[in-house]
């Protein structure tokens, strides 16, 4: 191997990765290392949590292969300018609190986000079908605050009624169309300018497409907007279910010698940084260890992430689909 240090295997969907198992030196001669928390305390999201949260959203969608699992792509925003008075964070823990009640034992994981104009959103994935009038009723209900200026900020809009608004530009800059505004006008009017398209709701269950979702909005790059400050410490986080699972890994002593033949002859990448040795990754190798080892993983992880065991609060969720449909009602 490597060095001198006997080696650990870490078996990942693609690969296996090996490092020296420093638990071998004298403890007293080295410092435990303390898994870090989701946290960022300089008000950015930066590399170290981009990995933290990477790792922590791989093992669960490791955990998952093979299984026919619902997930919910869900993007909260609020629907008038960003107040530095308020703390938005507030705003997401009441939301997952809402979700969690009416979805036990789901689990999730969140960013934040700047728009282009400055205001914060969260990404959010749960690992079920999350109804989207629940989410939009209650994150309504939740940055009221916000609907209420939007209210008063679209009834002065159309106080003299429907009309083109030439200046309606959609993401990519373009005009919206005559027909799509007259669409929204007739929406927003029926629910009394109540029901901002504050929310956006996607189910996936091709594992495939989730993870390149995941890679897609963690390895996102950040609006340096300048026009505010938003100051945060948390701009990303798990439930404490994904803070528990892991990858599987072998020891280099205790593992057969087929295993480390193999697992040799297909290393493809060594890892070094300031002439420091990393680790070392190897092409994903199939022996009865390895089989064993990923099985074994996997399975505890299951239990941990509650597979296949989401109790619903139906008469929660259908009653806030009846509130909701209640606004289109004269």
């Amino acid at each position: 191997m490597y060095t001198s240090l006997p080696q650990k295997f870490q078996i990942r969907n693609n690969c296996i990765i090996s490092y020296q198992d420093y638990s071998y030196l004298d403890s007293s001669k080295t410092k435990k290392r303390e898994e870090k928390p989701i946290i960022i305390q300089s008000g950015t999201y930066t590399e170290s949590a981009k990995k933290r949260l990477k790792k922590c959203l791989d093992i669960w969608t490791y955990s998952y292969a093979g299984l026919d699992v619902q997930f919910s792509f869900i993007t909260l925003t609020i629907s008038s300018k960003y107040k530095s008075e308020i703390d938005y964070y507030t705003y997401l823990k009441q939301f997952i609190e809402i979700i969690t009640y009416r979805y036990k034992n789901v689990n999730y994981a969140w960013k934040l986000e700047l728009q282009e104009n400055g205001n914060p959103h969260y990404h959010l994935l749960f690992d079920t079908e999350i109804q989207w009038k629940s989410v939009r009723k209650q994150w309504n209900k939740i940055q009221s605050i916000h609907v209420d200026e939007y209210q008063i900020k679209m009834k002065s809009k159309y106080k003299n009624g429907y009309y083109f608004d030439n200046t309606m530009v959609d993401k990519n800059g373009n005009t919206v169309s005559e027909e799509i505004q007259e669409k929204r006008f007739k929406i927003g009017y029926k629910a009394n300018w109540r029901n901002p398209n504050s929310t956006d709701v996607k189910i996936e269950n091709n594992l495939e497409a989730v993870q390149k979702y995941i890679s897609k909005y963690i390895n996102k790059t950040e609006n340096e907007n300048k026009t505010i400050t938003y100051n945060s410490n948390r701009w990303c986080g798990t439930s404490d279910s994904l803070k528990l699972i892991k990858y599987a890994t072998i020891e280099e002593i205790s593992t057969d010698v087929e295993t480390l033949q193999k697992l040799s002859q297909c290393c493809t990448k060594i890892i070094e940084k300031e002439n420091r040795y990393i680790c070392t990754i190897h092409d994903k190798i199939n022996t009865e260890t390895i089989r064993y080892a990923e099985q074994k993983t996997i399975e505890e992880n299951r239990k941990i992430l509650h597979i296949n065991q989401i109790q619903l609060n139906e008469k929660l969720i259908k009653k806030d689909a009846e509130t909701y449909t209640k606004l289109f009602e004269k």
